[in-house]
């Protein structure tokens, strides 16, 4: 274009020199000479004008790799710098060096990620305040761009477009958690936890539930300086309920921008809990005098409530005794502070109150009973069919050790003692009958009944275990295993038929008891009563040599 410019503003020369020669031409040809020359001049001067370099002109620069305040260049005016703050709900604003037509930037202004925006000129139209009518999207970069053609106020076009990119900060994040879990599941009274990672607008905090419920709302001030909000059921939550907890609409940190909660609190509530067995089962007869009491619960219990809710009673007494827990809080354990009655009726309960450890109330009072034995009509031992061995000479109590020998083969060989200590069947199955081996009893199960008895002590482990007292006797087999029934003031007759009426009741269960006396593999047992003081020790020692 400068070439053709160049070339047009040369003619006038060239058409000089042809006018020196045309003046002696006509008149008419030298008017028409000088009319050419003067518009190739005003030709050329317009050219070589479009053509020439504006210094006051640059390209766009390219957005910068860096997040954060970044600048641009308007046509033709100098350079704007954009910066923004941490929050979201920043403005921006936009500075020119000429004043702009406001309708035409709106027209060509575009922001990515779209976001709804209002502008806001001021009065010389230099500086434009672009605001969001929400929120920049919370940590991300965002660029406002100014396509190339917007008019300054003069009507001139921007010859290339103008962009400003910001980083806005991430949004204010709350997290909810159950104040109360046992588990994996929340108590009925567990109150629910609302905390922040920012300040936040107070007035702005609620928190919403399906179900509905209903509760008030309270600031904490956390020992961490992190605020906490803490919301309070108004009842105890539902149990065996889902709930699903979340921040109310509307949340604004200290900036007035949104709330980003990540997720809802599902919370499941804890079971009402509920009685398995009684044990004795309920139903069941000639349960055995000192028989301890037991129930078993679906939950782990809370021990207070259930203690205090926890009734026996015999013949409309209440019978006192010691209460205890086991297997995680799921079972009650009762042991009468004496033996029962013979023929006593006695009903075991759990009150309504009696709470699971999740605050969890039965809610109903649930009952067991059972009947003790019947008073036997005579002491004498009644030959069981199937027996075998007998008792060892020289015991204290041989007799009651080869009574105890005949109730125990009768239900071994497939018959079960009666409550008066008769044999109901016995020999119907194939299993032989167990034999004392006076070895085993002399040095070992006689010496550790008396032992328990003069010691009022009740337990397998002391001073080791069953195999070792075996093998210390030289009785050096694997094949083992032990029975041990423990009285105090009880006949001790009567003592071995009520033991093995609570042996032969573990029937129903697996009850290891019953399941040493059937064992097959056992052929031999020492065998040892011992009394002192009124306290009754059974000790049954099973064994079959390698």
């Amino acid at each position: 274009m400068r070439k053709i410019a160049t070339a047009l503003l040369a003619l006038p020369v060239v058409v000089f020199v042809y006018l020196s020669i045309g003046l002696r031409r006509s008149v008419g040809f030298r008017v028409a000479l000088a009319a050419l020359a003067a518009l190739v001049v005003v030709a050329g001067a317009a050219l070589l004008q479009a053509s020439a370099p504006d210094g006051d002109t640059a390209r766009g620069l390219s957005p910068p790799e860096t997040a954060g305040a970044s600048t641009g260049r308007l046509d033709p005016v100098r350079a704007t710098t954009v910066e923004t703050g941490d929050s979201p709900v920043s403005p921006i604003t936009l500075h020119f060096g000429v004043p702009m037509d406001p309708r035409s930037v709106a027209a060509l202004l575009i922001v990515e990620p779209p976001t709804p925006v209002d502008l806001a000129w001021a009065s010389d139209g230099t500086e434009l305040v672009v605001r969001p009518r929400e929120a920049w999207a919370p940590g991300t970069r965002t660029t406002i761009t100014i396509e190339a053609g917007a008019l300054q106020a003069s009507g001139r076009p921007s010859a290339d477009p103008i962009w400003a990119t910001f980083q806005t900060r991430p949004a204010t994040r709350a997290t909810l958690s159950a104040g109360t879990l046992l588990g994996k599941k929340a108590a009925p009274g567990t109150d629910i936890l609302v905390q922040f990672d920012r300040p936040v607008d107070d007035r702005t905090v609620d928190v919403t539930s399906d179900p509905p419920v209903s509760g008030s709302l309270r600031r904490e001030d956390g020992a961490d300086g992190q605020v906490h909000y803490r919301f309070t059921p108004d009842d105890p939550l539902v149990p065996n309920t889902s709930y699903t907890f979340a921040l109310g609409p509307g949340a604004r940190d200290a900036d007035n921008a949104p709330v980003s909660l990540e997720a809802p609190l599902i919370v499941q509530t804890a079971d009402r809990p509920g009685v398995v067995r009684f044990r004795p089962q309920t139903g069941t007869k000639d349960v055995a005098l000192d028989q301890g009491l037991s129930v078993r619960f679906t939950e782990a219990m809370d021990q207070a409530s259930t203690a205090a809710g926890w009734v026996v009673t015999a013949g409309d007494a209440p019978v006192p005794g010691k209460v205890s827990f086991a297997e995680g809080d799921t079972v009650l354990v009762f042991q009468p502070a004496g033996a029962f009655a013979y023929g006593q009726a006695v009903v075991m309960t759990v009150g309504p109150d009696a709470a699971s450890k999740a605050g969890v109330a039965l809610g109903s009072a649930v009952s067991g009973s059972f009947t003790t034995i019947a008073k036997p009509a005579t002491k004498a031992p009644t030959a069981a069919p199937g027996t075998g061995g007998g008792a060892v000479g020289a015991g204290s109590w041989a007799a009651v050790e080869a009574y105890y020998l005949t109730l125990m083969n009768c239900t071994r060989t497939g018959g079960w003692v009666q409550g008066d200590g008769s044999c109901a069947g016995g020999g119907s199955n194939a299993t032989a009958p167990l034999w004392i081996d006076g070895g085993i009893t002399s040095t070992v199960s006689r010496p550790y009944a008396k032992y328990l008895s003069d010691n009022d002590l009740c337990s397998h482990f002391i001073n080791g275990n069953p195999g070792n007292r075996l093998a210390a006797a030289g009785y050096t087999s694997y094949v083992w295993a032990e029975n041990l029934g423990c009285q105090n003031g009880v006949d001790p007759y009567w003592s071995m038929l009520n033991t093995h009426l609570f042996f032969q009741s573990e029937q129903s269960t697996g009850g290891g008891h019953y399941v040493n006396m059937m064992n097959p593999k056992y052929d031999r047992v020492g065998l040892a009563v011992w009394v002192t003081a009124g306290r009754v020790r059974l000790v049954i020692d099973f064994y079959h040599p390698l």
